[in-house]
């Protein structure tokens, strides 16, 4: 039912102001009061005044369809299914309720009790729906043969059976076929938000990320002249806006959709800010009245500001239902990445049925290999290396598949290099993961011979085809194009002695490829150990550059936001001193300690503050010995840094934890 808003919410069509009851409501008018309010979708204020109708008369059919109505357009479809199920057991030849009430149960998960329901309708008017739903009751289970039989029975050339074509297509990984299909069915039924974002998430499929931003921006477009109850980007702009709450109407609109696959989408580009940016694009919901993609993706996009509560909302969402498939999988590979593996472990053992459900057999080798690495390193190497071997196999096969392409014609290159991509990204975690067991043992000479050996997958000898290069430039940022395998060579090379122009060569070309904005994309431990390489290579003059751009764009995002916390010139500068402390040179090294605290409000914390503590007691420990020449000034300075700490870090906790106690 779809009806235009034409009033402000809470008044009635003349004027009265409803306060939750129906005495307050004229006489004679109390039909033409609740049917404004339905028109106007003011589904809330319907309950509150049928609520009071039911009390009196408890079986009234009127009230206990337009209450559950109301409650099935507000996403309460349980308490949708509960008045419908009432309906049911009252008036037991009214097939419409039947499928109200199958369709209630479906929507809130319970697809056996669905099923049970709707081969109970027997009017033939009813059985395309009848079709479509049992269709959509199986599609979730996940038995594709009998979604597969029911949609033949469809009517052919109805578009509700186009789309679910498209849809069993996109759940069997034909993504291209499904494209055809969605837009075959929207060529029959007109523009819809639901199918246009099916689109849309097809080409994400594809990697062809700008033909989905398109599809995305036109749902946005037409959500915002057609609904405009619905305050997009309102939080953004700092706007006071009451919270809308969870609607069939908003569901139609597919904003919600929308606007979660353009962060996933950014994510994917490692534009964490511009993926959290999209998420407060959203109309204001309560938190209690997010859906379980939006939490999940609130809780990736907010990992690195607020590790604990992203895992608060990753574990809350695996014990709901509906839970997101995607996050057993995060949850895992993020207690993993904080070395959580005790936790890690008990995820496995509480969900072994979920995982087996959700992860793909490689990714659970691949977790399991990396929870044991810590109490048997050998053995984790060992399962990691046999399942590298399986990527390498893969990965040159694919080396020859796109090699073939290239003779044939642009499609062939792009879904050869679309496959291709997917199989190095897939490979990089199990590389990174074994390189990760012998940097832990501080065997740096390993981790640089495993990391060569997967240099051949990221410089393909068909990258300089302009056909493969337009391909590549379609496709956006792409594992060949990954930071992680170049960063990790370089960090690897820096804590060699006498390779640090080697890491340069590798830090370098990441640190200008941000230029503009190196604070935001840059990560401080890179351009920290970028700086320290310039300087044992005696290039002190470059890395002052390098760390007075730093401060610069510091200078300008605390401008624009003030309460940011800002620390990359804190970190570098914390580096380069504790670099020339442990070389002897204290006076010039505690110096750049101290001014890596200005100002000592906004840099001081627990982290900061254990690495500064160390330079101060080690030039401490060295004058106490006579072992070395302090001048007075650097002590005064030291005296008054200490008491400055003193001041603003009486308040600040000193135990590091991203979990709860």
């Amino acid at each position: 039912m779809n009806v235009p808003m034409t009033a402000m919410p809470g008044l009635t069509a003349k004027g009265y102001r409803l306060g939750g009851g129906s005495d307050r409501i004229p006489s004679g008018q109390f039909t033409s009061v609740v049917y404004s309010l339905l028109q106007r979708r003011e589904y809330e204020e319907v309950i509150s005044i049928l609520s009071k109708e039911l009390q009196t008369f408890p079986n009234s059919r009127a009230a206990l369809s337009l209450t559950a109505f109301c409650h099935f357009n507000l996403e309460d479809f349980g308490v949708a299914a509960m008045f419908y199920e009432r309906l049911v057991k009252n008036f037991p030849d009214v097939d419409e309720y039947k499928l109200a009430h199958a369709q209630s149960l479906y929507k809130a998960g319970q697809y056996a009790e669905a099923s049970r329901v709707v081969v109970q309708i027997e009017d033939p008017a009813f059985s395309q729906s009848v079709l479509r739903l049992q269709a959509c009751i199986k599609f979730e289970e996940n038995d594709v043969p009998t979604t597969k039989a029911l949609i033949e029975q469809c009517a052919p050339d109805a578009p509700s059976t186009l789309v679910n074509q498209a849809c069993l297509l996109y759940k069997e990984g034909r993504y291209e076929e499904a494209l055809a299909k969605f837009n075959a069915g929207m060529q029959l039924s007109g523009f819809s938000s639901i199918t246009a974002y099916n689109i849309a998430l097809c080409h994400f499929r594809m990697r062809a990320y700008n033909d989905a931003s398109q599809w995305v921006n036109k749902i946005v477009d037409r959500a915002i002249v057609e609904h405009p109850e619905f305050p997009v980007t309102a939080i953004e702009q700092g706007l006071e806006v009451r919270h809308v709450p969870n609607s069939q109407t908003l569901h139609d609109t597919a904003l919600v959709q929308a606007f979660n696959l353009k962060s996933a989408m950014l994510f994917m580009r490692k534009d964490i800010a511009g993926a959290r940016d999209s998420l407060r694009s959203l109309p204001p919901r309560k938190e209690e009245d997010l859906d379980p993609v939006t939490l999940h993706n609130l809780a990736l996009v907010n990992m690195e500001t607020d590790a604990a509560g992203g895992f608060e909302k990753l574990r809350f969402l695996l014990a709901s239902n509906p839970c997101p498939p995607e996050t057993i999988g995060n949850l895992l590979l993020l207690y993993c990445k904080f070395q959580f593996f005790d936790l890690a472990a008990d995820v496995m053992t509480e969900h072994k049925d979920m995982a087996y459900k959700c992860l793909p057999a490689e990714v659970h080798e691949f977790i399991d290999a990396t929870i044991i690495q810590q109490a048997a390193p050998e053995e984790a190497f060992r399962r990691l290396d046999e399942l590298a071997s399986r990527h390498v196999e893969n990965l040159r096969r694919l080396i020859k598949v796109a090699q073939n392409a290239v003779s044939r014609d642009s499609d062939a290159i792009a879904a050869s290099l679309r496959d291709y991509n997917s199989a190095l990204e897939q490979y990089l975690p199990v590389l990174m993961a074994q390189a990760r067991i012998y940097w832990d043992r501080e065997a740096y000479a390993k981790v640089e011979s495993i990391l060569f050996q997967s240099v051949e997958f990221f410089y393909l000898d068909i990258e300089e085809d302009p056909r493969v290069k337009e391909a590549l430039r379609l496709m956006g940022d792409t594992a060949l194009d990954s930071e992680l395998w170049k960063l990790n060579l370089a960090h690897v090379f820096f804590m060699q002695p006498n390779k640090h122009e080697d890491a340069i060569k590798y830090y370098e070309p990441i640190v200008k490829a941000h230029a503009s904005s190196l604070v935001s994309d840059v990560a401080a431990v890179v351009l920290a150990n970028l700086c320290v390489a310039y300087v044992l290579s005696s290039q002190n003059e470059v890395a002052e550059e390098v760390i007075r751009r730093i401060e610069s764009d510091e200078a300008q995002l605390a401008e624009a936001e003030p309460d940011r916390p800002l620390y990359h010139s804190c970190i570098v500068n914390l580096v380069v001193g504790t670099l020339y402390c442990a070389k002897g040179h204290y006076d010039f090294g505690i110096g750049r300690v101290i001014k890596s605290f200005e100002p000592m409000h906004k840099k001081l914390n627990a982290d900061t503050w254990f690495y500064a503590k160390r330079c101060v007691l080690a030039v401490l420990d060295t004058q106490a010995r006579h072992q070395a020449l302090i001048p007075d000034q650097t002590f005064h300075d030291i005296v008054a840094f200490l008491e400055a700490a003193e001041k603003h870090g009486a308040e600040i906790q000193t135990v590091i934890s991203f979990l709860p106690e």
